[in-house]
């Protein structure tokens, strides 16, 4: 039965002329009576217009969609956007894999390395702002079903969507949530065609002139690096932070680090991306870091402490440096070192040129970074970010080169996802459990290296500081005090948590502030830089709370998260609030620093772990019920037993609990240095490492997930790997 209710993802004028309105049009020749309702989730102003002005001649109604995605449940409670990332992302992906063109390339061999997992992952890929993306395509299919529910029809619902790759998995999973799914032409997206034709080394070169402040800085860095090692000349310093281009060449083995703006080397509280080196016997030499990122370049304080260090730095972005002298990776093609990245895929359809062009980026990719490294005699890269496609392609160029690529776990992830699938050589993970999430998410680990937490060695640093924050806070009358760890927030709350969301959870927390004189309140948010912005009118009443001197906000950071880690928080405060539940870390971070810890989950989330910790006394649904709880427990003598209390999983998140977990890793990554240093290759480096690990912390420390073919280190194609 035809429910009359329609849904355009993007409504352009070709879009409502040539497929939208014809079909309303159709559809009211065949049943008289009522008003078919179209909602336009996004599309141009004019086209709406007009598709207003003549809908009436379809019996038609068009209007925009409104909607928040946070808070949008199934019928069993479960916030849609989560179920999408650890369920529907997983069955689509898995679908579109089985497809034929798909099996085609992996039985003619043609799938090697790591690419099938980059595929996998791209078909999984959370871009937010790419319109064509699987996962929006979920997102708009699970909103139209939201929406018709919410109307009580009779649950069927038909979804005017742009055509994109993989629609015939996206409509299978549609016809299981009763929505029907109309192709209609994706809307021009000139930029997206243009970067697709364009080639490189021009998009590079435009790139450069986006950048044109700097132009006769990064034009000279692009003539030293052609130089011979002699001809270089130190502008502020000989040490190896100068060091670029060919000389480089015949350089001891290094190990690459990414920047992303938390460097804080003389600061081992505080969040850092070589927080393993500061914990290990590796020196400053044996490092180099790369700059990628415009939002966090290189600048003069972050060069400075390079530099005393000893550390190497290379900037692969133009506009991720302001410092006219350092060094600048330029890849020239002719000096490739993998093969053509032309895709031997027939067919003509959207999947077969959407693998052509994956393909092609996955070569072109790989061209990039065995250039960087071989350049740098880099043999071990680290990194934490697997979300998407591209440590696929880093790993593959290390592992050509004989190097090893080592993932650490920035954030403890309890159900499995294919968006935190990983494929490399070692994971460093807090427990020898995660092994277990990993397998199910698909992920391929030769050594998965339980450490403990890897921030537990903070905890120590930061107490005398925690102290002295609570004694200033209780010298402004706070009698009891809470520690609230919030994550961020999109301007766009249709696809990610809005704004409104951290504005509620502040107004809670702040009006009980100023009502309550025996409170105090530190606020840990995960992007402080933007937080007074995303509160809006909310932001005023923390400024009367900060007035009281009972509320401090740690506001330290770099050029996106902040440097402080929840502990530096909790431990300052009696209980720890963490206000989500699918994104646990920042309690656990609480939880291991020995803070009772709760968490908040107003999202929806009831499949998670920490569930079993307790509704009421861990967990808790909505605000009113979690402070009357907080009430109930001060006013008790000796508080309410088990309130907060995480000892019954703190041995399944961490078995060491010792402080020594990022000296375990950077003992480790050291281990590894020191083989290549003595000219072993790669396989007998990492399996020196990981015997000499098993023989001090114990045989269980090491797991070997999804490992089913290693030949030469060429593993088997994905189909086979898959359970």
């Amino acid at each position: 039965m035809d429910s009359g209710v329609y849904f355009v993802e993007n409504l352009t004028l070709q879009a409502w002329v040539l497929s939208v309105w014809p079909h309303l049009l159709n559809r009211r020749q065949r049943i008289r009576g009522g008003t078919t309702r179209c909602y336009v989730i996004d599309g141009s102003r004019l086209a709406v217009q007009i598709a207003r002005a003549s809908a009436w001649m379809a019996g038609a109604s068009v209007e925009k969609l409104t909607f928040s995605l946070v808070s949008l449940r199934d019928e069993s409670g479960l916030q849609i956007r989560l179920r999408i990332t650890h369920e529907g992302l997983v069955q689509v992906q898995q679908d579109a894999v089985a497809e034929p063109v798909f099996q085609e390339l992996a039985r003619g061999g043609l799938l090697k390395d790591r690419l099938p997992t980059f595929l996998a992952k791209s078909i999984a890929d959370l871009s937010v702002s790419d319109r064509s993306t699987t996962w929006r395509a979920l997102v708009l299919t699970e909103v139209s079903n939201w929406k018709v529910r919410q109307e009580e029809q009779n649950k069927v619902a038909t979804l005017f969507l742009e055509n994109r790759p993989w629609l015939k998995v996206i409509q299978h999973y549609a016809s299981q949530r009763n929505v029907t799914i109309i192709p209609i032409p994706p809307a021009l997206n000139l930029r997206a065609a243009l970067r697709r034709r364009i080639p490189a080394n021009i998009i590079g070169a435009l790139r450069f002139l986006r950048y044109s402040r700097s132009n006769w800085r990064l034009w000279s860095f692009d003539r030293r690096a052609s130089r011979g090692p002699g001809e270089i000349a130190a502008s502020k310093t000989e040490e190896p932070l100068q060091e670029s281009g060919d000389a480089v060449q015949g350089s001891r083995p290094r190990v690459a680090v990414e920047h992303m703006g938390q460097l804080n080397l003389k600061h081992l509280e505080r969040h850092s991306e070589l927080f393993f080196w500061q914990k290990s016997a590796l020196s400053g030499s044996d490092v180099l870091v790369t700059f990628a990122n415009p939002n966090a370049p290189l600048d003069e304080e972050t060069w400075d402490q390079l530099r005393e260090q000893g550390m190497a730095a290379v900037v692969l972005h133009p506009g991720a440096t302001t410092i006219p002298d350092a060094p600048v990776f330029t890849h020239h093609h002719r000096n490739s070192r993998t093969p053509s990245g032309k895709a031997p895929v027939m067919g003509y359809g959207l999947e077969s040129k959407w693998l052509r062009n994956q393909i092609a980026d996955y070569h072109r990719l790989r061209d990039y970074w065995t250039d960087l490294f071989a350049t740098h005699n880099v043999k071990v890269f680290v990194t934490w970010y697997t979300n998407d496609k591209s440590h696929c392609v880093i790993a593959d160029a290390l592992q050509a080169l004989g190097g090893v690529t080592a993932v650490y776990q920035r954030s403890i992830e309890s159900l499995p996802s294919t968006t935190t699938t990983v494929d490399a050589d070692i994971l460093f993970g807090s427990s020898p459990s995660g092994a277990e999430v990993e397998r199910i998410s698909n992920s391929v680990i030769r050594y998965h290296v339980a450490t403990g937490y890897l921030g537990d060695h903070r905890f120590a640093l930061l107490r005398h500081q925690a102290q002295t924050m609570r004694q200033t806070l209780q010298q402004r009358g706070a009698k009891y005090l809470l520690a609230f760890f919030d994550e961020n927030t999109g301007d766009d709350g249709r696809w990610i948590n809005g704004h409104h969301w951290t504005q509620e959870n502040y107004a809670f927390l702040l009006e009980k502030v100023l009502s309550e004189p025996q409170l105090g309140l530190l606020l840990k948010p995960k992007a402080p830089n933007t937080l007074r912005r995303r509160l809006g009118p909310v932001a005023a009443l923390l400024e009367r709370a900060e007035a009281t001197g009972r509320c401090y906000v740690y506001e330290a950071s770099g050029k996106g998260q902040g440097w402080y880690p929840p502990a530096a928080a909790a431990l300052a405060a009696d209980i720890a609030i963490h206000g989500h539940m699918c994104s646990a870390s920042a309690g656990i971070d609480a939880a291991l620093a020995g803070v009772p810890t709760l968490l908040l989950d107003r999202e929806g989330w009831p499949v998670s772990q920490f569930y079993q910790l307790g509704v009421g006394r861990v967990v808790f649904q909505d605000w009113e019920r979690l402070w009357e709880s907080c009430q109930q427990h001060w006013s008790t003598p000796g508080g309410i037993p088990g309130f907060g209390d995480w000892s019954p999983m703190l041995e399944e998140l961490d078995p060491f609990r010792d402080g020594r977990a990022a000296e375990r890793m950077g003992t480790y990554i050291q281990w590894l240095l020191q083989g290549f240093e003595a000219g072993l290759d790669r396989e007998t480096v990492m399996a020196d490492a990981a015997e000499r690990y098993c023989g001090i912390w114990g045989t269980d420390k090491i797991t070997q997930v999804n490992v089913t073919q290693v030949d030469k280190g060429v593993k088997a194609p994905y189909e086979s790997r898959r359970h």
